[in-house]
């Protein structure tokens, strides 16, 4: 049977392992059915490793077809090896227009990337790799009360914020002092189930709780 026969549920199904970029790119112009059909399924857009005329290419058509920004449901930005990506989509769109975005991925984001992150719709999923700047003035102004995935570079990475952290269930931290997965884990995230932690140090610095504004060591 060709490809082009197949029923409509096959053809989502065999979507889900396609990138989307190549989705559009392949199937937008074949036919009018094609062209409605891949406008009707939800997807992650990861730009990753994606090359400058390829995100051009793509932003451009999602600005002109603003249905397309309501399918996406993951969005993966990186300014490694990459000419200020992040700043580049953020100047042609707002997140606030992603109204079905659940999970935002950052990689090496840029401190003056972080003003036009201001409007963020409530997430499930947040994931922020980043070695050039403490990152933790992003955590000010991320809704947190939905986020149940997450993944930071420390602890002190929401020091701020470590009292909203009560609903996370699945947690990836760069680094970690063995004391503070010791002594603080299960006192801050109650509800976790999964842990990834890619390096663990024996290096302490104490976290501040926000609530009485003081310091707590690990031994407390």
């Amino acid at each position: 049977m060709k490809f082009e026969l197949l029923p409509n549920e096959i053809l989502c199904l065999c979507f889900q392992y396609l990138n989307i970029l190549d989705i559009f790119y392949s199937f937008d112009q074949i036919n009018n059915r094609f062209s409605k059909l891949i406008r009707t399924i939800r997807f992650q857009l990861n730009f990753e490793n994606v090359q400058k005329t390829i995100f051009d290419k793509f932003c451009a058509k999602m600005k002109l077809n603003p249905e397309i920004q309501k399918q996406i449901y993951s969005l993966k930005l990186s300014n490694e090896d990459t000419c200020g990506q992040i700043d580049a989509f953020l100047s042609i769109f707002s997140l606030n227009q992603f109204s079905s975005l659940q999970s935002l991925t950052l990689y090496e984001i840029e401190k003056e990337n972080i003003e036009k992150l201001k409007i963020i719709l409530p997430l499930t999923s947040f994931h922020m790799i980043c070695d050039k700047f403490q990152d933790n003035e992003i955590f000010d102004i991320l809704p947190m009360f939905n986020l149940r995935t997450l993944s930071i570079s420390s602890l002190h990475s929401i020091e701020k914020r470590i009292n909203d952290t009560s609903n996370i269930i699945n947690l990836t931290i760069h680094d970690c002092s063995l004391e503070h997965l010791l002594y603080h884990m299960f006192k801050y995230f109650p509800m976790l189930k999964y842990l990834n932690v890619e390096y663990i140090t024996r290096k302490n610095r104490p976290i501040k709780n926000d609530n009485d504004d003081s310091i707590f060591n690990t031994y407390n």
